[in-house]
């Protein structure tokens, strides 16, 4: 009989655990969201307003975010700076996948990867309409929960 009590008991609270812990994690992914759309928009308000280089728009990005968030800004414009590739998706993918203690999912990923393809372009508008593509990704996600 205690076995049985002792197995419900285990069984309702690993349950209640894992509800809580995958409860958390959608709310650490749509915070980080949210942090990623307040950068974006500073990327696009320095793009548009400012003409700023990449590298020093990427620390401002940074700067208005937090942590987690904030790395990948920063070791992009780390990277831009060392000038790892000369690619700039590839630097900025390898940014994206390589940061640690992100809640973004796989295709969070991929959508704001994307944005690597227009980041650095010489035509502004390219740049902006990326950044703009990637704002209204995390928009739709909200509008769909």
């Amino acid at each position: 009989m205690f076995i049985k009590l002792f197995g419900a008991l285990l069984l309702i609270l690993s349950g209640t655990g894992l509800g809580i812990y995958y409860g958390m994690d959608t709310e650490l992914r749509r915070r980080e969201l949210e942090e990623l759309k307040r950068a974006l928009m500073v990327m696009y308000s320095e793009t548009e307003f400012g003409h700023t280089h990449l590298a020093p728009m990427c620390r401002r990005a940074a700067g208005s975010c937090e942590r987690g968030i904030s790395d990948i800004f920063i070791s992009f414009a780390e990277g831009l700076k060392r000038r790892d590739t000369e690619d700039i998706w590839e630097l900025w993918q390898s940014c994206l996948n390589s940061a640690q203690g992100v809640h973004l999912a796989d295709e969070d990923r991929e959508a704001i990867g994307a944005l690597g393809k227009s980041l650095g372009a010489e035509d502004i508008n390219l740049q902006l309409s990326g950044i703009r593509l990637a704002v209204s990704y995390i928009c739709l996600l909200y509008t769909s929960d």
